[in-house]
């Protein structure tokens, strides 16, 4: 008897092995396809904050994207990312954009990446660098830091130089006066330095309504309000130990919001 390979049973086998495998893939392999680009899924990026830093900088924040090990920044002048620049950065969740060019609205978006995967890019988020309103914050924040985000915008803004005179000499002070709106983001970290204040002097608030056109707020509308002091020695003579010196006086008006999720913040100077 000769032994040989029965062709019709190993056919028979071949046909039912066949059969379930395609019953456990799922035809053509087409389930365990769809089950590994599943399991390497990207979830869309966040973008928690877009900071201005300067006049040339800002720094950009975002969401922890699960399962990634590095993530791409784009931005733009243009909102439709034409001309984009793309920045790779692996497992932080922040960075630094530099050399930004100043006077421009710029469009940032971010995507968390796995391997070859990419996903979905972030909600565009933008930016205004703007020389004077960024000018403007520092300034006041100087005389008393109020912290000011620099992201807010500067709605109209006035300085006037003043001169004190002592024992013949000259010295410079001046008086501001600025509208500013703010995100309620922005205003927290200001606001926990505004308290409800009735003992408001109105001193220079009064004085701003003769001297400036725009300055068009209503006590009625004053929702906040403080004074702030502080006090800068200009000159000292130590042989008779007199000098002067001038107090700063700073007014802060929160009045209510004139868009939704912002405040409008009215503030006068005056002082070294």
């Amino acid at each position: 008897m000769k032994h040989g390979v029965n062709r019709k049973a190993l056919r028979k086998v071949s046909i039912w092995l066949l059969v379930m495998t395609m019953l456990v893939t799922g035809f053509n392999g087409k389930f365990v396809y769809a089950t590994q680009k599943s399991k390497e899924k990207v979830s869309k990026g966040k973008i928690q904050y877009v900071n201005i830093v300067n006049k040339n900088t800002i720094k950009l924040g975002w969401k922890k994207i699960a399962k990634t090990n590095k993530y791409q920044i784009q931005y733009s002048t243009n909102k439709n990312m034409k001309k984009s620049i793309i920045k790779t950065v692996k497992k932080r969740r922040s960075c630094k954009v530099y050399k930004l060019k100043n006077n421009r609205n710029y469009y940032f978006r971010i995507r968390g990446i796995k391997g070859k995967v990419k996903g979905k890019w972030s909600n565009i988020k933008k930016v205004t660098l703007n020389s004077d309103s960024i000018d403007a914050i520092n300034l006041i924040n100087s005389k008393y830091n109020l912290k000011l985000s620099l992201n807010a915008k500067v709605v109209n803004y006035k300085t006037c130089e003043e001169k004190y005179e002592f024992n013949g000499k000259s010295y410079k002070g001046c008086r501001i006066f600025a509208k500013i709106q703010l995100s309620e983001t922005d205003f927290v970290k200001t606001d926990k330095l505004i308290q409800n204040s009735k003992n408001s002097s109105y001193s220079i608030y009064d004085a701003a309504v003769e001297e400036i056109d725009w300055w068009n707020l209503k006590k009625k509308n004053i929702i906040k309000s403080q004074d702030f002091f502080n006090t800068v020695k200009v000159f000292e003579n130590k042989e008779d130990n007199q000098g002067i010196v001038i107090r700063g006086h700073m007014e802060v008006y929160v009045v209510k919001s004139v868009k939704q999720n912002y405040r409008l913040v009215y503030l006068c100077y005056e002082g070294g």
